[in-house]
């Protein structure tokens, strides 16, 4: 029913999710149903607990990181979710990453790597 999952940063919601078996499954049901994933900020360690797969990567800077439709920011500003939209695939900003991300409406390399079936859900 969604077409992807965005998890802002924010350390007392961060937590707040972490201890939520429903988000939990949530991000894991995403993640198996080859749904775009997005986090910035705390966030990135929740989702990256949620599925941290061999060939995952994910971001521990201010760097942008997609990794089979998984697009996480570990340190973004608020400014730097305003840009203007243009979904290019290696986008090197979050929210063009993360829109090129949704536009596939599922991201087939995570079922071709098997990693889709790695993850309870």
């Amino acid at each position: 029913m969604f077409d992807s999952i965005f998890i802002p940063g924010g350390a007392e919601s961060v937590a707040a999710l972490s201890k939520s078996g429903r988000a939990q499954h949530w991000v894991r049901e995403a993640f198996g149903h080859l749904k775009a994933i997005g986090a910035t900020g705390e966030a990135v360690a929740f989702v990256r607990k949620m599925c941290d797969l061999e060939g995952m990567a994910f971001s521990t800077g201010a760097e942008v990181v997609e990794s089979y439709g998984v697009v996480t920011a570990a340190k973004v500003e608020p400014s730097g979710l305003k840009e203007i939209v243009s979904m290019v695939k290696n986008a090197t900003k979050f929210v063009e990453a993360y829109g090129y991300a949704i536009s596939m409406h599922r991201n087939w390399d995570r079922e071709l790597h098997g990693l889709n079936n790695q993850v309870a859900y």
